[in-house]
């Protein structure tokens, strides 16, 4: 439970435009990184970074929302049954 909260907190607690630099810019860093060809060339295109930072930020909020749905729910019933079932 702590990795999905470390990821939540991790992706909420920083801005998308944030993300897209942080994906689009940061793998350059690393040398090792280029001699990978196939994990190069998704990483140096940008709509490819955007939509990994954009997929990745809206998992995070999605699994924001499922995970306090079934905290409450687990609450209310005393049992994992969501209420939508």
């Amino acid at each position: 439970m702590w990795l999905v909260r470390g990821y939540i907190t991790l992706f909420t607690g920083t801005p998308l435009l944030v993300q897209i630099f942080l994906i689009y810019y940061g793998p350059g860093q690393f040398p090792t990184l280029q001699e990978y060809p196939a994990l190069w060339h998704l990483l140096s295109e940008p709509w490819l970074c955007a939509l990994i930072a954009l997929s990745l930020n809206s998992a995070a909020y999605t699994t924001q929302l499922f995970t306090v749905q079934f905290v409450r729910s687990r609450k209310v019933s005393g049992s994992p049954v969501a209420p939508w079932e």
